[in-house]
């Protein structure tokens, strides 16, 4: 049986895995390692500055000097001598004499006195000097050491083991640990700034800190995969806690431990019952299948991806792992349930199944597993129960003396696919190895059905109560929610809660499980109704009060008529159809809301119109005709076509006349205290792209939509403008029209 540790490995290596590889189960391995921290004696490697370089540098040619003959040599002012006008710069003198006690220090150079009258190199000097750096002892220093103890590794010990936090044991003696040779090295490696050969660093009187020490060991599992077409086992190494490869170890596990881990693992196995060899036909198709992956992979990974899921997804064998993994993949549209028949069950195959009913699949799920004795297991299943029975979902499981077989069944309407696993044997070396697969067949609908439908009786008979149960305490519990919280969703649950239940309609139940069924029914369509009577009498409610408020005062304001609307329409949409007098209702406000609005505007709300040039044409004297309680709005654009048609002999006249009453309207307007002519400029970005090129007809739109909330009228006799003003829902009338009109009121 496989574990989540062996999905967790195929997750791990699924890319990096040929499809003619297949694999073969998995061998724990610990690799030791250490951690040993160490106290040492350390020197520091310092670089030589300017001064140090020259200074002996002369010693080494002049053997004994004294600081002021030094000083002479480097051009420094260090003598007095007046009558041969030499200065000292004592400036100078101090820096010089400081540079020399440094190299005194560093025991590089020695002094005879005081004065500096003779200073010479040392052995240590002329050594220092040799490589190019002088060294200061720093004392006692701690430090840390990684050792892997399984490779010999050293070298890569820190990077390999530094990112696990595992509990150590105590140390494991080795002499590796006190090796000169072989700690320098690794130092090289993990501690530069103890030993460095290029810096100088280094140490003495190594001494191991047995307290801060540990050994450590690292699990690994070491799953094996076979290939089909070499008949070759290539080992991995792979860590759970991070569930990721650890790549040197499976390199070095393939170069130094490959014998041994297959020798163990075949010591493992009992294939003397397995009786059917690998199936030739599809050990030529995964070939295939592989070769066409291979040539994909490297500039078309999708489709590499795609031929690998097609040759697990759609023969009749599959790897085992990637069918557990991809369950619901093999759930085609045409699946009507699925049944999980769980022989032989181990704790660590309940965690697959654990990780399997918590995948949302659209069909029901039946479990059928058989009665185990280990306590991790019962804990388990004990857990997947709970979980079936406390989900709405349609989940479902069985636990049974005994299951002839691990399998899984789809039922279709066809049909029912079988799942279930088959072992064969492949030849490796002078022995075998056992391939487990999933193999596909078909069951008939005359000898799976009826299995299907004692299942579903035996499970009905244990659910059927439970569920009806929970039905009751919901019930209750939703009865007594606030009407406020009621809506379209709520009672939607109440029949998922229910449709647990209604897997089991069709099912021959006894006469007490056909009662309880009804029972939850009943219960369910009780609490529907119920609140669906609560929740009609809320919006009921709630549009009774917004028409009363409505219908109470005269809105003669279009913005707080607006509110109305917005408040009616959303009443509106929050109604289910079969609330038709509630819609009715809502409708007739809305009516009553549209109505008023067009009142207002038409009888109530100052217009501003929009005068087009060909009106003032055919009605020079139209200003006139404009009630005093409106305002007018002229565009620039009409002025000017006014002045061009003022050249014309057929418009001139008309023309004039228009524009002396403009002017004459636009002195009077001037003079009254809420003067009615509203001048602006065309803005054409308030129309739709389409329309902002600068014509007339735009030029117009635009004044329009300026005003559009003082409730704008454009008043034309061109067509083309009116089936515009139309399509930008703006109001517009000819002169014939607005006549009419002037003559009614």
């Amino acid at each position: 049986m496989i574990s989540t540790l062996d999905l967790d490995i195929y997750s791990a290596f699924y890319q990096q895995k040929k499809i003619t590889e297949k694999y073969l189960g998995h061998i724990p391995f610990t690799w030791n390692y250490s951690l040993v921290s160490f106290n040492a004696d350390c020197t520091e490697g310092l670089s030589f500055d300017l001064f140090d370089k020259v200074i002996i540098g002369i010693l080494l040619v002049d053997e004994e000097l004294s600081i002021t003959q030094i000083g002479e040599i480097l051009g420094m002012n260090v003598v007095h001598d007046p009558a041969n006008q030499k200065y000292k710069d004592e400036a100078e003198y101090d820096i010089l004499r400081a540079a020399i006690d440094s190299l005194v220090a560093f025991k590089m150079v020695e002094t005879s006195d005081i004065y500096y009258d003779s200073c010479r190199i040392t052995d240590i000097g002329r050594e220092y000097a040799a490589k190019g750096r002088k060294f200061k002892f720093v004392g006692n220093k701690e430090f840390a050491l990684y050792f892997d103890n399984t490779s010999g590794n050293h070298a890569q010990a820190k990077e390999l083991f530094s990112r696990y936090n595992l509990a150590g044991k105590s140390l494991h003696q080795s002499d590796v640990y006190l090796n000169d040779a072989i700690l320098k090295g690794m130092c090289l490696a993990q501690q530069l700034d103890i030993y460095n050969p290029e810096k100088g660093n280094s140490f003495t009187n190594i001494r191991i800190n047995s307290r801060k020490s540990f050994s450590y060991g690292l699990m690994l599992h070491v799953p094996l995969y076979y290939n089909l077409e070499t008949k070759e086992i290539r080992l991995m190494a792979y860590e759970p806690g991070t569930k990721t490869e650890v790549e040197y170890a499976s390199s070095w596990l393939n170069d130094n431990k490959k014998e041994e881990i297959i020798d163990q693992y075949l010591g493992s196995i009992d294939v003397s019952e397995i009786g059917m060899k690998f199936p030739d036909a599809y050990f030529a198709d995964v070939i295939v299948a592989n070769k066409a992956f291979e040539k994909e992979i490297a500039h078309n990974p999708q489709a590499a991806l795609i031929i690998a899921k097609t040759t697990n997804e759609e023969r009749d064998y599959t790897d085992p792992l990637y069918f557990w993994k991809h369950v619901s993949n093999f759930i085609k549209p045409d699946a009507k349930e699925l049944y999980l028949f769980i022989a032989e069950t181990t704790a660590d195959f309940l965690e697959v199944i654990s990780q399997i009913v918590k995948l949302v699949l659209p069909i029901p799920i039946f479990i059928v597993i058989e009665q185990c004795r280990d306590r991790r297991a019962q804990a388990l299943l004990s857990s997947i129960r709970e979980y079936c029975i406390g989900t709405t979902r349609n989940l479902f499981v069985l636990e049974t003396e005994e299951v002839k077989n691990t399998a899984v069944w789809i039922v279709t309407g066809a049909n029912t696919k079988q799942y279930k696993g088959i072992s064969f044997y492949s030849d490796f070396d002078d022995s075998k190895v056992i391939i487990e697969t999933v193999g596909l067949s078909k069951v008939s609908l005359d000898k799976s059905l009826p299995v299907c439908k004692k299942v579903k009786k035996l499970i009905a008979a244990e659910y059927l109560p439970l569920i009806y149960k929970n039905v009751s305490y919901y019930a209750i519990k939703q009865k007594a929610r606030n009407e406020n919280e009621i809506d379209d969703k709520v009672i939607a649950f109440h029949n998922e809660v229910a449709n647990k239940a209604l897997v089991f309609d069709s099912v021959d139940l006894s006469a007490t499980d056909k009662a309880t069924l009804a029972s939850i029914k009943q219960e369910i369509q009780d609490l529907i109704e119920f609140h669906a009577e609560k929740w009609k009498s809320a919006i009921s409610d709630k549009l009774r009060v917004l028409t009363l408020s409505y219908e109470s005062k005269e809105v003669n304001d279009l913005a707080e008529l607006s509110s109305f609307m917005v408040a009616a329409e959303a009443i509106l949409v929050s109604t289910p159809d079969t609330f038709k007098d509630v819609i009715s209702a809502a409708n007739q406000l809305i009516v009553q809301l549209t109505e008023r609005k067009q009142y207002i505007k038409d009888e109530l709300m100052a217009k501003t119109f929009v005068i087009d040039t060909n009106i003032f044409i055919a009605e020079p004297n139209v200003l006139e005709l404009i009630s005093k309680k409106d305002y007018v709005a002229l565009g620039f654009r009409v002025i000017e076509e006014l002045d061009k048609l003022k050249m014309k002999d057929d418009t001139k006249d008309k023309a004039s006349a228009a524009s002396k009453n403009i002017n004459q309207f636009l002195y009077k307007s001037s003079k009254e205290k809420n003067q009615r002519v509203r001048k602006t400029k065309e803005n054409l970005k308030l129309l739709p792209p389409k329309l902002q090129n600068k014509s007339a007809d735009n030029s117009i739109l635009s004044v329009a939509c300026i005003y559009k909330d003082k409730n704008a009228v454009i008043l034309t006799n061109d067509n083309n403008l009116q089936v515009k003003a139309q399509m930008l829902n703006i109001p517009v009338l000819n002169l014939d029209t607005f006549k009419l009109n002037v003559n009614r009121s």
